[in-house]
């Protein structure tokens, strides 16, 4: 059986980095519906110890035009747990394009 294991979405190039549109496997992933996210600042849904590093990585791919990076971040679910993932963040035109995989527990 197939399992969506990823989500993409949009973010605006603010500090806050806002969700503009994320995509219906959000919702799957880490319980958000993507409408929940619109307007939301993307640091709302990173666990604390991630922001810092986060902020970095978006704050250089914002004000140094880079192509794209990808960070180990854990995303808050909808339930208040952590969803540990590895997203691929690429800077286009006027917005943040994110894509972002969860990472499997241990066997």
């Amino acid at each position: 059986m197939f399992k969506v294991d990823n989500f993409i979405s949009f973010h605006d190039l603010t500090p806050d980095a806002k969700f503009l549109w994320s995509s219906s496997s959000t919702t799957t992933c880490i319980g958000w519906e993507p409408e929940e996210l619109e307007g939301v600042p993307a640091y709302d849904v990173i666990h604390p110890d991630d922001i810092a590093y986060i902020k970095v990585a978006h704050g250089e791919n914002v004000l140094n035009d880079m192509v794209g990076s990808q960070v180990m971040v854990r995303f808050k679910h909808k339930d208040g747990s952590w969803i540990p993932c590895m997203a691929l963040f690429s800077l286009c035109y006027d917005y943040i394009v994110t894509c972002s995989s969860l990472i499997p527990e241990s066997e």
